[in-house]
């Protein structure tokens, strides 16, 4: 599809996931887990001990794309480099028909900051304004700034929506943590 840091001399390719990239996407869910929150102990010990499970979650999610649900992910020649989960909003408080949701986005702790998250977010918003969304929105930790500054300089605002969730990737095993609700608005005046 495109290239992500062409300019750096690396060619990265954002395409549609498969099935065969469930155990990539669950290793690279690991390694950005383990990066980004390594002051949560539980979470590490879940995400140390949850590569099978991880595995076994996103081979689902891959077989199981309905419609308006998409993964993409970046790769390089280094390998899978980053992915992005998205599909219709799973918040009760809004419309499946539409608000879109990005629901995961990584990229490996040794590529970020080339651009591949942008490239990752931008292929995510235009499946959701291809379906016809008319806003997306992603739920983000509290004290994640990095992601928040991420979302932010990509035009996501918060909407004052709060709640707190077990980090784990998909254990109940984790830390819980407060995590916190942007959203954006597609089209005219909005994002693409």
């Amino acid at each position: 599809m495109r290239d992500a840091r062409e300019d750096q001399g690396v060619a990265t390719t954002i395409r549609p996931a498969s099935v065969d990239d469930a155990a990539a996407i669950a290793a690279l869910h690991g390694r950005s887990f383990l990066a980004t929150y390594p002051e949560l102990l539980r979470t590490r010990e879940a995400t140390l001990r949850g590569s099978d499970a991880r595995v076994a979650l996103w081979t689902s999610r891959l077989q199981d794309l309905r419609a308006g649900r998409g993964v993409f992910v970046a790769q390089d020649s280094q390998g899978l480099c980053g992915f992005v989960y998205t599909g219709p909003t799973t918040d009760n408080d809004d419309s499946a028909t539409r608000t879109g949701q990005v629901y995961s986005i990584h990229v490996d702790p040794d590529s970020q900051g080339a651009g591949i998250g942008s490239e990752l977010l931008n292929a995510a918003l235009a499946l959701q304004l291809a379906a016809g969304m008319q806003d997306v929105t992603l739920w983000v930790v509290d004290t994640n700034l990095r992601a928040r500054e991420f979302y932010e300089a990509r035009g996501f605002r918060l909407d004052g929506a709060r709640r707190k969730e077990v980090l784990a990737l998909g254990t109940p095993e984790g830390d819980q943590v407060d995590v916190v609700r942007y959203r954006c608005r597609l089209g005219a005046g909005g994002n693409l």
